[in-house]
């Protein structure tokens, strides 16, 4: 059953860091700057709030869930970013599975100062972001919005 998607509602992206380390509070700062410079270039027709897995989402809003499987070094070297993906529907609370979606780098950070490798770390996050983002845009239906800018806090901020 397809999941529909109005432009009036707020996206909760979820996010659920997989990863058992000390960096999860950088992950999650880059993940939200990274998700919000990714919706701003898209012209995203729907406001989006990211949350930290546990946060209650409102029963009546749209609900992505991302779990980060892997962000680091591949066997070769490379960066890779692998995340999976549902979205839940909020009228039904089906759950549709929106894939799998894995980015890897050309570039390998050897040897770079730390600006440059997170530069490149955020670029391949971006690159699986715009992948999830390419499944979740097709279930948007456009219908005339009750709020301001689009994906930027100060919409969701509008919204509430």
């Amino acid at each position: 059953m397809p999941v529909f998607l109005k432009t009036s509602q707020i996206l909760h992206i979820v996010v659920i860091d997989n990863m058992h380390d000390k960096r999860s509070a950088d992950r999650n700062h880059y993940f939200e700057s990274t998700f919000e410079e990714l919706v701003e270039e898209r012209a995203f027709p729907m406001a989006c709030v990211i949350q930290e897995f546990g946060i209650r989402v409102p029963m009546n809003q749209p609900c992505v869930y991302v779990t980060i499987q892997k962000w680091g070094y591949s066997s070769l070297g490379q960066i890779e970013v692998r995340l999976s993906a549902y979205i839940r529907d909020p009228v039904t609370w089906t759950k549709k599975q929106l894939g799998i979606h894995v980015a890897e780098s050309s570039k390998i950070p050897v040897g770079t100062i730390d600006s440059k490798k997170i530069a490149i770390y955020n670029e391949t996050l971006k690159q699986a972001l715009a992948t999830l983002l390419d499944r979740v845009e097709p279930m948007v239906r456009h219908v005339p919005k009750s709020i301001g800018s689009v994906g930027t806090k100060e919409a969701v901020s509008e919204a509430e």
